[in-house]
Formats: structure tokens, sequence, C-alpha cells
């Protein structure tokens, strides 16, 4: 049975055997492409084999469940870009960051222009910021979050340095415009042509924007570990 007769067989039959045979069909190239993703983060990433099978696992069930087969799209495209995206979102929970690590990433990012990690940190520091606030169930700003001492830095890994600097950052030297930017893209997961539809500016503007905004974060950084 080929792809398409699974895809009808699964979507309008709802027959599990089929939806077990796309999962068996694609497991070992989802798997493949969880290892060389975690590669890129192990020095930060505190996970062993099973745990990335069974994210890859899950993220595999996640991108056939929302598969459309009518619309035209080869799976294997819309599933490397979930997996990519999904897997990524996972490992960020899992990062354990020590002193040592947080200066190999500041190097990495001011030294290499390593704007995948950049934007990974980017990412993470965003559902912190808005989770942190919501913990707090009040307007203080992110400073005198961190400043609360009831907040403890070693139980919490939102506030560990490479993400109070991130935090930092954003907060202080990115202009309107770029802030809204970075939310848009980090936070709420939307792509530059949704982003310069709701800020009614052009794509290329929203991307020069994007741009402007991790140009400055990575020089903050730089200058950071310089002094």
């Amino acid at each position: 049975m080929d792809d398409l007769e699974l895809w009808i067989d699964y979507r309008e039959n709802y027959n599990l055997e089929a939806r077990d045979a796309l999962i068996e069909k694609y497991m070992s190239y989802c798997y493949s492409i969880g290892l060389r993703i975690y590669r890129r983060y192990s020095d930060f990433v505190n996970l062993d084999k099973d745990e990335i099978f069974g994210i890859t696992s899950f993220s595999l069930i996640k991108a056939i469940e929302a598969y459309d087969h009518t619309k035209g799209v080869p799976f294997i495209k819309f599933l490397s870009k979930v997996m990519k995206w999904y897997i990524k979102q996972e490992l960020s929970k899992y990062m354990n960051i020590s002193i040592r690590d947080q200066l190999k990433i500041f190097k990495k990012i001011s030294e290499n222009k390593n704007n995948e990690m950049l934007q990974l940190l980017i990412s993470l520091s965003y559902r912190n910021m808005y989770s942190l606030n919501h913990q707090t169930h009040n307007n203080l700003s992110i400073q005198n979050i961190l400043k609360d001492n009831s907040i403890k830095p070693e139980e919490n890994v939102e506030l560990k340095e490479v993400f109070v600097m991130l935090i930092q950052a954003i907060e202080n030297i990115l202009s309107h415009n770029e802030k809204t930017v970075l939310k848009k893209i980090y936070y709420e997961n939307k792509k530059l042509s949704v982003v310069s539809e709701e800020m009614n500016l052009s794509k290329q503007r929203i991307n020069q924007i994007h741009r402007s905004a991790i140009k400055k974060i990575r020089n903050f950084i730089k200058n950071k570990i310089s002094h």
C-alpha cells in the first residue's frame, strides 16, 4: 500500500493500522533528524538516546495528526518542518546550563555568529518572561521579578545567567517594533508573512527589524563577556 492509500485509509476510514504503518515507515527518518538536532546542543542538554527517541516519536505522531494529505504538500517536507520546530522546543526544556557552559554559549554566539543557538535561547527566554509574569500575578517588570529572592535560580532554569542576560537585552536595548517582532516569531511561533500582515509592514521590513534585533542582542552579549 503506498502513502496516499495509507493516508486515505487512516483519514477517511479511521483505520489505526494505517496510522501505525505510517509511524513505522517514518520512525527511522525521524530519529535520525532528532539525533542531528540533539548533537548541536549536546553540550547543554542532558538527555540519553531513549529520551531522544521518545521526543521524536511523539513529534512524528503530532505531525501525522496535523498533516492534510489533500493539500498536495509532500508529507516528508511537512514532517521535517514540524519535527525541527517541535524537537527544539522540547530540547529547550532540558537545557542544563552550568557556569562553564554559559561561557561556551556566549562565545559561540558572539564569535561564531551562531544564530540558531541564539534564536533557540531567545525563544526560551520569551516563554520564560511570560511564564514568570504569570506566576507573579501582577505587573512587576522582569527586572523586579529577577530580583525576587523567593525565586531560587538553582531551582529554576529560567533564571540561569544566560537567560537573565537575554531577558535584560530584550527588555532594555530593543525598540518597540523589535520587541513585537521577536515576541510574534519566538513566543507566538508566527511566520514572517503573518507578522507582516499583523503589523502592516512589508515582509522585507519585518526581516530587517528581526535582523536588527538579533544583531543588538549579539552585540550586547559580546560586550558583556569582553568586560
